[in-house]
Formats: structure tokens, sequence, C-alpha cells
């Protein structure tokens, strides 16, 4: 069996990569969940080439910072000793995010590239 991730970027409009802000949010409402969306919108990341340099997006719940409060409890699980952690479908949720954009980015490239040696 294969353990290649099916990446459908018929879900992705072609001029996503021009998204910004609450237009981008909404696509990330729509694939993955307003959880999700509401962390990348607490961090101020307002578009695909933005989101794609990010090196780990839950690092910000281990701020201890009122806004971070409501998504934490969202997002993680409160441990017995205090510690919190990432729950598994949120990981899960943003990888595939963030596969299928790096899918599209590419396909974004690709087209610019061919029209640029026309």
């Amino acid at each position: 069996m294969s353990s290649k991730l099916f990446l459908d970027r018929s879900l992705l409009q072609d001029d996503i990569m021009t998204y910004n802000n609450n237009r981008f949010y909404e696509i990330i409402d729509k694939l993955v969940g307003q959880d999700i969306s509401d962390l990348i919108k607490l961090q101020a990341i307002p578009n695909i080439p933005s989101l794609l340099l990010v090196n780990d997006i839950f690092e910000v719940l281990k701020l201890d910072y009122d806004d971070v409060n409501d998504i934490r409890s969202r997002i993680m699980f409160k441990l017995c000793d205090g510690k919190f952690v990432v729950k598994e479908g949120f990981k899960s949720s943003y990888n595939y995010l963030i596969q299928l954009f790096k899918k599209k980015c590419d396909e974004h490239s690709k087209a610019t590239h061919s029209k640029d040696k026309r």
C-alpha cells in the first residue's frame, strides 16, 4: 500500500496565490477548519507564500499570552502535569494544508515560468 498522500488541488482556485488576509483565511477555514484558520490569523500570516515560510505554526501556542488561551484550549490537550500537547488531528490537517499549498505553488511557478519562455 502506498503512503503517498492524495492532494486534491482542484479544491484550490487558480488565483489562490493572490489571496490575502480574509479571503485567504476563508479558504483555509473551508479546507481544514476554523481552528487552523484562527491560528494562522492570530499570527497575522496573510497569504500562502508567508505561510510556507513559517517553521512551526504551533510554536505560538507555547506563549503565556491572553490572546492564545482560547485557541490553545481548542488545539491542544492539557496534560495532568500542566504541559500542553498539540492534538494529532490538527497536526495532520495543517500538514495536509501545507502539502496542498506547496503543490499549488509549484504549479503556479511552472505556469509562470512557461509563460516567461514564450
